[in-house]
């Protein structure tokens, strides 16, 4: 036991030499002394009398554990109401892409030529023109598909609403690894 630290009190009047739990320096203690800030370092101390031994003990401990403790339990709540809404703003996009019931807009890109070029063999095929018809249908229905492909894009509404979850998803990916971080913090 350092003597400075702890101090066997003799008389109830007298100055105790005791170190500075930060810094180390000398500091006197009279027996008024309960709490103080090291004119040193500024290190908030509070002397403990108990049984005639005086010691100085960090203010400071006992509160940065408090706080410790605090921001795990915030960490926690927060890393399971982040899964939630990263489930939610997942499946928001999701819709946008393939709404319910309905087909995606890559689909319609690909079934509408499919279609086309199914109705061209057809009608072909059934009024028993020659090939120079048949090239030139096809012709058609090749443009009636990139026109199709160019209509059928997201809508500026939908377009917007992307973005924005997209940033919303990348700002609760972000919001999870800082808590994560906390919570891999040693205690």
């Amino acid at each position: 036991m350092n003597p400075l630290r702890h101090h066997q009190a003799s008389t109830p009047d007298m100055i105790i030499p005791l170190l500075c739990a930060g810094c180390g320096a000398t500091l006197d203690i009279t027996p008024q002394t309960d709490r103080f800030a090291s004119s040193f370092c500024g290190l908030h101390q509070q002397v403990e009398r108990r049984g005639g031994v005086v010691a100085l003990k960090q203010v400071g401990d006992a509160i940065g554990r408090v706080q410790n403790g605090t921001d795990r339990t915030a960490a926690e709540l927060a890393v399971r109401r982040l899964k939630r809404e990263l489930e939610i703003a997942r499946f928001q996009r999701h819709q946008l892409h393939y709404p319910p019931g309905g087909m995606s807009q890559r689909e319609k890109a690909v079934r509408i030529p499919i279609y086309g070029l199914l109705a061209s063999i057809c009608l072909t095929g059934s009024l028993h023109y020659n090939s120079m018809v048949l090239l030139g249908f096809g012709i058609v229905t090749s443009l009636m598909t990139a026109f199709f492909a160019k209509t059928l894009r997201m809508s500026k509404k939908d377009q917007l609403l992307l973005e924005q979850l997209n940033g919303q998803i990348q700002f609760i990916r972000q919001q999870t690894a800082a808590n994560r971080a906390i919570l891999d913090q040693p205690l």
